[in-house]
């Protein structure tokens, strides 16, 4: 490569580094493109500094904490065995940022993406699952937001126990008319898929435009077709948002 050639790559590379809605996958995969696997034994402190010497790109905290995010659920078990993991890794993924020193809550939308990003990088293996503890908060998150049907992404894990006729009930003696009330949660639920949607498709045209070096043909493809597969599964949302909202 010449130096022009090198000199636009790396601005190039620099732009993604920068901007906070860079997916969490597109970073570590640049980053990886640059050190390969040796970045997974790095201390997080060190990958400012090596993306300063790399590319003199100033990262932002949010994109370091989506990259660690990955290494952590790519090199342990915690995402699916550890509840602050759970949390952390979900709301770091999310790009909304996470705080180490005090709890702060990863809501349903978070979850959701986190669980969806999270398999595109390395599946569950079969017969893993999600430890009870964080099942419980999954569940406890639905209700404390108002959930009484389970988002799409958290189906495999999350079951909520029946209570549409006795919510019916206490709706219909509350004045409140029973089928706008489901017609809305099932809105919040097809919007919620929406969002992932786009976040997958945001995340599948980024990988197709790296200016990557040595790239991982057949892991890319990997991934791509994880992300295929999952915006393949949601195709019909946007009609679904709009019956709903009729």
């Amino acid at each position: 490569m010449d130096k022009a050639a090198d000199f636009l790559r790396q601005a190039k590379v620099k732009a993604f580094i920068e901007n906070p809605a860079t997916p969490a996958t597109c970073l570590l995969v640049l980053c990886m493109d640059e050190w390969g696997t040796d970045m997974l034994d790095w201390e997080p402190e060190t990958l400012p500094y090596a993306t300063q010497s790399a590319w003199n790109a100033k990262m932002p905290q949010a994109n370091r904490d989506k990259v660690w995010a990955l290494v952590t659920h790519m090199t342990t078990d915690s995402f699916y065995s550890n509840l602050e993991a759970f949390i952390h890794i979900c709301n770091a993924l999310s790009g909304r940022g996470t705080d180490f020193e005090q709890f702060d809550p990863a809501e349903v939308d978070e979850m959701c993406w986190g669980v969806t990003e999270a398999t595109l990088i390395a599946p569950m293996e079969r017969g893993e699952q999600f430890g009870e503890e964080i099942v419980t908060y999954m569940e406890t998150r639905l209700e404390y937001e108002g959930f009484h049907r389970v988002p799409h992404m958290l189906k495999k894990f999350v079951k909520i126990a029946p209570r549409e006729e006795e919510l019916n009930q206490t709706l219909t003696s509350d004045g409140i008319g029973f089928e706008n009330y489901w017609k809305s949660q099932e809105a919040r639920l097809a919007n919620i898929d929406i969002w992932i949607k786009e976040r997958l498709t945001a995340l599948f045209t980024t990988l197709e435009v790296l200016p990557l070096r040595f790239a991982d043909e057949r892991g890319l493809k990997r991934i791509c077709e994880r992300a295929r597969l999952a915006l393949g599964s949601q195709q019909a949302l946007k009609q679904e948002v709009m019956a709903a909202s009729r």
